[in-house]
C-alpha cells in the first residue's frame, strides 16, 4: 500500500497553477565519492567505487556512510541545477552486482531530493566503500548495490559558450537512472547544461556538438552535428546500445569478482557503437531505441518483447546493440516514432509503417478479434504498411503509450489507438484504424503523450486533448476533454513551431523560448503510482501547472528543439554572443 501524505493545496502565481505540495528543491553535491581504486594511467585516471541504492517509497534523505554502525549524515549541496562550466571530465558507469531488482509496473528511485534546504557544506573525508544510503519515514523494501566506474581526462574544459553557431543540450527533470547524462543521480529543478558536452569529451571531438536529442523512458540519446549517437540512462534492456562485454571485462579485472555483472545505468553520456553510418534522428521510447541514417536505413535496439523493433519473430527478447531492419532495404526511411511497446515509420515516398504491440489498434491495421468479451490482438514483428493510409503521403508521424498520429502533406491529422475520447474523436471505444480529425485546421506538427495529443497548426496555435491528468494539455484545468480544443494564443510570446507530451506534461518551443505545464509533482502520482518527479517542467519546483509557462535561462540562448520523456525534459540550445 503506497504511503499517503496530507497536504494543503494553494494558489500559485496566476490561474494557469496550482500547487499541491511544495518541496525545496535543494540539490545535492555532485563531489565524486572516494574510490576503493585509483590509478593514473596515460593521461586518464580510472577510479573504482561501489554505490548502495536502497528502493522503496516515501521520503528519503541521503548521503555517505561514515561509519560501521549504518548511521549516515545528510550529502548538502549548494543551488539546484547547478553545473560546472569548466574543469576535470568524469565518465562514469554503475552495474548492479548485489540485490534484488524493482517491484515489476513501478519505477522507483531510493534517490530523492533532500526534504529540508541546507547550506554547501564540503564533503568531509569517507571510507574506502561509498554508500548513498536513502533513510526513508517508512521501512526500507530492498537494496542493490552497483559498482562504479569513472574515467577522468585531465586539462580538458570549456569555460563558456561564447560561439554564435554554438548549440548545446540542456535538460532538467528526474536524475534517477542517470537519465540526465549530468554524472550524478540527483534531479535537476531548472535547465542545466550537460557538462559532459561542456568541458571536453573523452573523445577530444569537442568541435562535434548535439543538434538533437531523444528523451525515452529512463534514458536519453544525443545526435551530434556530425551524426554519432550517444546515450545515457538506464540500460536494462539495452536501450542506450552500447552492449556490455567491454566494460564487464574492464571491471572484473579491476576487482576480479566472480559473479557475472549486469550494467545497469550509465550516468554520462557514451557513445552508441554498431552504426558506421552517419546518422541524421534519432527516437527514443520507452525501453527502445532507433536511428535513421542519411541513405534512409533504420537501427532499432533495446527491448523487444512485442516486436517493437521489427527485427522479425527470431531476433531476442532483448537486443542491447544497434541492428539494422533488413526487411526495410529496398525503402528509405525518413522519420520513426516510438511509443512504449510500438514503433512507426514513414518514408520519403510518404508510405506508412507500423509494428510492435497491436493492443487497442495503435498499429492501425484493424484487425483485432473479441473472445468472451475479451480483446485478441498479436504483435506485429516486422514493419507492416498501413493500408488505410494506401494513397495518402504523410510527412509527420507521432507515437503515445497507447495511440498514434500522423499528418499528411495537406496537413491533414489522422489518429488511431485506444479509447478514442482520449486521442480525439469525442466517442468510446478504440479506433483501429487511422481517421481523420476534423476539428483541427491544417496541422504542422503532431506529438502524443501517455494519454494526451497535442497538434501545432501551420498558423503556430497550439490544440490539445486527451486525459488531461495534472493538466498536461494547458487548458486550465484537469478535467477530460473529447475533441481537440485550442490553447489561448495570449499565453505565448509568439506562435508556436515545435512540441512534445511526456508521460502527463507538455513542452512547446515559442519564439526561442520553451513553455511546459502538467505534472510537475504534485501529490498523489508518486506516491499512489510509484512514479517520482524530480522537476520535469524546469520551473524549480515540484508544482503542477494547468496553463503553459515559460522556463527561465539564458538570455543569449533560444531553444531550437526539445523533447519529452517519461519524467525528464531536454532541448538543444543555441547561444550568441550578445
Amino acid at each position: 500500500m503506497a504511503m499517503a501524505e496530507a497536504v494543503a493545496s494553494e494558489k500559485l502565481g496566476g490561474a494557469g497553477s496550482r500547487r499541491r505540495r511544495q518541496t525545496t528543491a535543494a540539490g545535492a553535491d555532485t563531489t565524486a565519492p572516494s574510490p576503493s581504486f585509483h590509478a593514473d594511467l596515460g593521461g586518464w585516471t580510472v577510479s573504482i567505487f561501489l554505490l548502495k541504492l536502497r528502493f522503496g517509497r516515501g521520503r528519503y534523505r541521503w548521503g555517505p556512510r561514515c561509519d560501521d554502525s549504518g548511521k549516515s549524515n545528510p550529502v548538502r549541496g549548494g543551488a539546484p541545477g547547478q553545473a560546472a562550466a569548466s574543469g576535470p571530465k568524469w565518465f562514469s558507469v554503475a552495474s548492479r552486482i548485489g540485490g534484488k531488482a524493482g517491484s515489476s509496473g513501478a519505477r522507483r528511485s531510493g534517490i530523492n531530493r533532500p526534504t529540508e534546504q541546507q547550506p554547501a557544506q564540503p564533503v568531509t573525508d569517507q571510507p574506502s566503500f561509498f554508500s548513498l544510503t536513502p533513510r526513508p519515514t517508512k521501512p526500507i523494501h530492498h537494496q542493490s548495490t552497483y559498482l562504479g566506474l569513472r574515467l577522468r581526462r585531465a586539462n580538458a574544459s570549456r569555460s563558456s559558450l561564447s560561439s554564435p553557431t554554438w548549440t548545446h543540450p540542456t535538460l532538467w527533470g528526474n536524475g534517477d537512472y542517470g537519465r540526465l547524462g549530468m554524472g550524478a543521480l540527483e534531479s535537476r529543478w531548472s535547465p542545466t547544461a550537460c557538462p559532459f558536452f561542456l568541458t571536453g569529451r573523452p573523445d577530444g571531438d569537442d568541435d562535434d556538438p548535439p543538434t538533437s536529442l531523444a528523451c525515452g523512458g529512463a534514458h536519453t540519446l544525443f545526435l551530434t552535428e556530425s551524426g554519432r549517437v550517444f546515450a545515457a540512462g538506464l540500460n536494462d534492456f539495452g536501450q542506450l546500445g552500447i552492449g556490455s562485454s567491454v566494460t564487464h571485462s574492464l571491471v572484473l579485472s579491476f576487482l576480479y569478482i566472480m559473479p557475472p555483472c549486469e550494467i545497469f545505468i550509465y550516468i554520462e553520456p557514451i557513445e552508441v557503437s554498431g552504426i558506421d553510418e552517419k546518422v541524421v534522428e534519432v527516437s527514443a521510447g520507452n525501453h527502445h531505441s532507433c536511428a535513421v541514417t542519411a541513405d534512409g536505413k533504420l537501427f532499432t535496439w533495446g527491448r523487444n518483447s512485442s516486436g517493437q523493433l521489427g527485427l522479425g519473430k527470431r531476433a531476442g527478447k532483448v537486443v542491447s546493440t544497434p541492428r539494422k531492419v533488413d526487411c526495410l532495404a529496398d525503402a528509405r526511411v525518413k522519420m520513426v516514432a516510438l511509443g512504449s511497446e510500438h514503433s512507426i515509420a514513414t518514408t520519403e515516398e510518404g508510405e506508412v509503417l507500423s509494428w510492435g504491440a497491436a493492443g487497442a489498434g495503435r498499429l492501425g491495421h484493424g484487425h483485432e478479434t473479441s473472445i468472451l468479451g475479451f480483446s485478441i490482438t498479436t504483435s506485429e514483428y516486422t514493419p507492416r504498411l498501413i493500408k488505410n493510409l494506401d494513397g495518402v503521403k504523410i510527412k509527420r508521424i507521432a507515437a503515445g503509450m497507447l495511440h498514434s498520429a500522423c499528418i499528411d502533406e495537406k496537413g491533414t491529422l489522422f489518429i488511431f489507438g485506444q479509447k478514442t475520447e482520449k486521442v480525439g474523436f469525442g466517442r468510446s471505444g478504440d479506433e483501429l484504424r487511422p481517421t481523420v480529425v476534423e476539428d483541427v485546421p491544417f496541422s504542422e506538427e503532431v506529438a502524443c503523450g501517455g494519454y494526451h495529443t497535442c497538434v501545432v497548426t501551420d498558423s503556430g496555435d497550439l490544440y490539445s486533448w486527451g486525459s488531461n491528468e495534472n493538466g498536461c494539455l494547458g487548458l486550465g484545468g484537469t478535467d477530460m476533454v473529447r475533441s481537440p480544443e485550442v490553447l489561448k494564443s495570449s499565453l505565448f510570446k509568439f506562435p508556436v513551431s515545435k512540441v512534445s507530451c511526456g508521460w502527463k506534461h507538455t513542452a512547446v518551443i515559442s519564439g526561442g523560448d520553451i513553455y511546459t505545464w502538467g505534472w510537475g509533482g504534485a501529490n498523489g502520482t508518486f506516491f499512489e503510482e510509484g512514479h517520482s518527479s524530480g522537476g520535469q517542467l524546469g520551473h524549480g519546483n515540484d508544482v503542477d501547472y494547468f496553463e503553459p509557462m515559460m522556463v527561465e535561462f539564458s538570455k543569449n540562448a533560444r531553444a531550437v528543439h526539445v523533447s519529452c520523456g517519461f519524467n525528464h525534459t531536454g532541448a538543444i540550445f543555441e547561444y550568441s554572443e550578445n
